[in-house]
């Protein structure tokens, strides 16, 4: 009896915990796509370059994980001069903006796309702060102001929750940008998946 060898004969509870084991890793799968994650992304805009870096936090995780970063040369005053352009040219309004092709932002697919993204995700915190000015002391003063509004704009798009802060200092002697920005929302990966291919149907109708 002593000399013998007790040989253990896993296999039966091995049929029983793969089950098992497959069942809890499903289920979390699940939980996974359906709970909301939170996705920060971080902005940071220089006089020659922008640069972005994103993270996640599923759910029931302790920390962010890094996702993606990017970064784009280029003259950045030109770009936030050429933002401006717009902007004027949405506040003039007139017969010629009327006259021209409508813009895919007066489109009811644009409209039902914004519409399904305030349903799905939520805006928990959006913050920007830094120095930025224009070659024109007007411009300057247009896209501060533009700045600041979005803030409100957002407020009420997102009421129940949420923290803002917006501040940019305006700089009128001559053209500049530094800014740092960070924004957090929480959707969940499944809402992500289906506002992307509601997206990608809708720009290929429209």
């Amino acid at each position: 009896m002593l000399g013998k060898t007790i040989v253990w004969e896993g296999s039966g509870i091995t049929a029983y915990l793969l089950p098992f084991f497959l069942s809890v890793l499903a289920f979390g799968f699940v939980l996974f796509l359906v709970l909301p994650s939170k996705f920060k992304i971080q902005l940071r805009v220089g006089p020659k370059d922008i640069s972005t870096a994103t993270f996640v936090r599923p759910p029931m995780f302790p920390r962010y994980i890094f996702v993606l970063g990017r970064t784009w040369e280029g003259k950045v005053a030109g770009l936030m001069d050429s933002f401006v352009q717009v902007l004027l040219g949405v506040l003039k309004g007139g017969e010629k903006m009327q006259a021209k092709k409508p813009s895919l932002a007066s489109t009811p697919v644009y409209r039902e796309l914004i519409s399904k993204m305030k349903s799905k995700i939520s805006v928990h915190e959006l913050s920007l702060s830094g120095r930025a000015g224009l070659d024109d002391a007007s411009k300057t003063a247009l896209l501060c102001g533009a700045l600041k509004a979005a803030e409100g704009m957002i407020q009420r798009l997102q009421p129940r929750c949420g923290r803002w802060k917006i501040f940019v200092v305006p700089v009128y002697e001559h053209a500049y940008v530094a800014l740092k920005g960070e924004l957090l929302v929480k959707v969940s990966l499944l809402n992500v998946v289906r506002l992307m291919i509601f997206a990608k149907k809708s720009l290929a109708k429209g």
